[in-house]
């Protein structure tokens, strides 16, 4: 049988969309290290750092990107774009998302960016 796709509204045909679950894990893992490198330009470019909410999200993301969950930090991005709230168990609690800047994030990124490469000796 072939699997039918719903196609998100206004997309007319199935190769303009690149869906993450069958993509190879290099090419989800640049996908989420390139949507987090835009989050932090765009903020750059601004000249605003993220609020409490943007950075939670974010900071969960590259989190996922250097310990490999790639598809749970393609959604941390999401939230983060979407700033959505932080989950209710840590909402109380203080943490590094309270006071972080846009340079500390892209810090984060690089650091991130560069764990695999050492490991891989």
């Amino acid at each position: 049988m072939n699997e039918v796709r719903v196609l998100p509204f206004g997309v007319e045909r199935p190769e303009q969309v690149r869906y993450h679950l069958g993509m190879a894990p290099e090419a989800t893992r640049q996908s989420l290290s390139q949507r987090v490198h835009r989050f932090v330009a765009v903020l750059e470019r601004y000249k605003r750092n993220p609020n409490r909410r943007e950075a939670y999200h974010v900071l969960s993301a590259i989190d996922c990107l250097r310990e490999e969950r790639y598809e749970a930090g393609l959604d941390a991005i999401q939230a983060a774009e979407h700033v959505e709230p932080i989950p209710d168990g840590v909402v109380l609690m203080r943490g590094l998302h309270d006071n972080i800047t846009v340079a500390e994030l892209s810090e984060a990124l690089r650091k991130a960016l560069r764990a695999p490469d050492n490991s891989g000796s």
